[in-house]
């Protein structure tokens, strides 16, 4: 599941995998990219273990009749939840804005950039 939004943020938000960190905090496991990438970028990195892990093999299993599979599909996207809130959180940033993983909790900040005719931000 974490190396898979490793894998959305190199692939998509251009960054390499020096600039992707893995740690373990209690008993959870995470990742998160250490550079801002774009938004888009971002929620392809959340969206992609729902899916890939998720979503597809439930609807595969859902497909074969194997209960089996779609039940670990099943589970997986319980698993990627807490992915799926923030995409819903972010829904109404846009594409090209800037986003950075939160250096301490789960979820991302949104980086405003600075306008240049004025003191006020976008």
């Amino acid at each position: 599941h974490e190396v898979l939004h490793g894998v959305g943020c190199v692939l998509v938000g251009d960054v390499s995998w020096g600039e992707i960190g893995f740690a373990v905090k209690g008993l959870m496991v995470y990742a998160h990219c250490t550079v801002p990438v774009s938004a888009v970028a971002y929620r392809v990195s959340l969206a992609l273990p729902g899916v890939i892990l998720g979503l597809g093999p439930s609807l595969v299993g859902l497909a074969l009749g194997s209960a089996w599979l779609t039940v670990y599909g099943t589970l997986m996207v319980i698993a990627a939840l807490g992915d799926f809130l923030i995409l819903w959180m972010i829904r109404s940033v846009p594409n090209e804005v800037q986003v950075q993983d939160h250096p301490s909790a789960p979820g991302c900040q949104v980086l405003l950039k600075q306008r240049t005719e004025g003191n006020s931000r976008d």
